[in-house]
């Protein structure tokens, strides 16, 4: 897939995306309520044998379901993984670089290009009415070839990899392509089965429980921490401004791991008064035997955390503490919840917290050293945001909860830092079992990797 929807960027991705996201979010796709309804009939129908179980499986019946509708709506062709119960991976997106991946290309190349001619010879031959083949049924393939054929807005190599693009995310959504790949191994055993290294029921179980913590509410109880981390952090640079060129880097990662341990672990930072980074750094030494000293201070040091906190909570729950409930860091609230339901033990804790800490720390200390680059090269964007900031909190040092949402221009410089300097420029998975994309026998990868 080369400038598509996924991995392109400038006006002509704007351009693709704008023609093809109407298709994909429509009304067209109300064309095939009775496709939707026939499947689901053989759906419910193939369950129904099962019925005599207690227990039964239902995740091949719902595969063959939705790759049949998959294909229908997307490429315009029958499905017939209902029919046949062939579950085949399609080669082309599940394939380790070097040959194998030479291959697979060309397969689903081959396979996507012979639909695409196909259903622009047919429009083609109904335009000049030498058809009289009944209009198909208008799927995301048929209606972007009707279009391109009056606009000429892409040519036959833009629709593939953009047709590409999309039955790629429908594949990346599958459970059986959710398993990290090989590289994710290099985190053990500092992390084993975290939520940033694990896959399947489990590594699912827990995101459901985590992701609440991270993306809601109780991060609004840290607005002072932020705005008493941020003003050290101003103090701080304040000092080298006698220079024109000073090093920002290390009070910024003093003031990023203060936040991380007050906000992650329930602990006061110490790093901006200190100077003190030992755990952040723990975390980006190299192999060998200093990896294994850095893993088992890690261990020692969160675990130490993880315990004083279940011990606290467990006389309080008693009545045995007179001690004030903590703030609610995302640490207390798991432990809090794990306490009542026992869903996690504490090994699991440990690795999703040291998951948390690692991604909270290292993915803003990056986003934030190349949002600043990019306001150092772009002034007037740089100006810009500064007149932002003073005219929502003026000369106030402190930002509240009801400012964050104004802040619209600053956000749309970040996104477009993230989007120039992604998080995760590659999504690595390797597949657990065979996918079936309906009558389409491909390749079993082992690895998926978008970019």
């Amino acid at each position: 897939m080369i400038d598509n929807i996924f991995n392109g960027y400038g006006p002509k991705m704007r351009a693709h995306r704008k023609l093809l996201m109407p298709l994909i979010n429509g009304q067209h796709l109300r064309n095939y309520i009775e496709t939707f309804n026939k499947e689901a009939c053989r759906y419910i129908d193939a369950l129904s044998i099962k019925t005599d179980s207690d227990v039964f499986d239902i995740y091949n019946e719902t595969q063959y379901c939705l790759a049949d509708i998959t294909f229908e709506t997307l490429l315009g062709i029958s499905g017939v993984a209902q029919n046949t119960g062939v579950l085949t991976v399609p080669h082309a997106m599940e394939t380790k670089p070097g040959r194998a991946f030479k291959s697979a290309t060309t397969t689903i190349h081959e396979f996507i290009s012979k639909i695409i001619n196909e259903k622009k010879s047919l429009y083609m031959a109904l335009e000049r009415g030498e058809s009289k083949v009944e209009k198909p049924k208008p799927s995301i393939v048929d209606l972007l070839i009707e279009n391109v054929i009056v606009t000429h807005a892409m040519d036959d190599q833009e629709i593939l990899y953009d047709i590409i693009a999309l039955l790629f995310g429908i594949i990346m959504k599958s459970t059986k392509s959710q398993k990290k790949s090989y590289a994710h191994d290099f985190m053990k055993p500092l992390v084993i089965d975290s939520i940033i290294n694990g896959y399947g029921p489990k590594m699912r179980a827990h995101r459901k429980l985590l992701v609440p913590l991270v993306n809601g509410k109780p991060l609004t109880n840290y607005i002072k921490t932020f705005n008493d981390a941020v003003c050290r952090y101003i103090d701080a640079l304040s000092v080298k401004t006698e220079s024109e060129v000073f090093d920002i880097y290390n009070e910024t990662q003093y003031c990023l791991a203060d936040m991380s341990f007050e906000t992650i672990l329930g602990i006061s930072g110490v790093a901006q008064s200190t100077g003190d980074l030992t755990i952040p750094h723990a975390m980006e030494t190299k192999g060998g035997k200093t990896y294994k000293s850095t893993t088992t201070i890690m261990h020692e040091f969160i675990s130490k955390i993880i315990d004083e906190k279940k011990s606290l909570y467990m006389a309080l729950e008693r009545g045995e503490s007179k001690a004030e409930k903590p703030k609610p860091s995302i640490l207390d609230l798991l432990i809090e919840n794990v306490l009542v339901t026992h869903a996690m033990d504490d090994r699991e804790i440990l690795y999703d917290m040291i998951a948390l800490f690692f991604g909270f720390y290292d993915t803003i200390l990056g986003v934030f050293s190349f949002t600043i680059l990019m306001l150092a090269m772009h002034p007037d964007v740089q100006n810009r945001i500064r007149e932002e900031v003073l005219s929502i909190i003026g000369a106030s040092d402190n930002v509240m909860l009801d400012n964050i949402g104004s802040f619209e221009y600053m956000d749309m410089v970040i996104k477009e830092t993230i989007r120039l300097f992604p998080v995760g420029p590659i999504i690595p998975r390797e597949i657990t079992d065979d996918l079936q994309i309906a009558q389409v026998n491909l390749l079993v990868i082992s690895f998926i990797a978008n970019d």
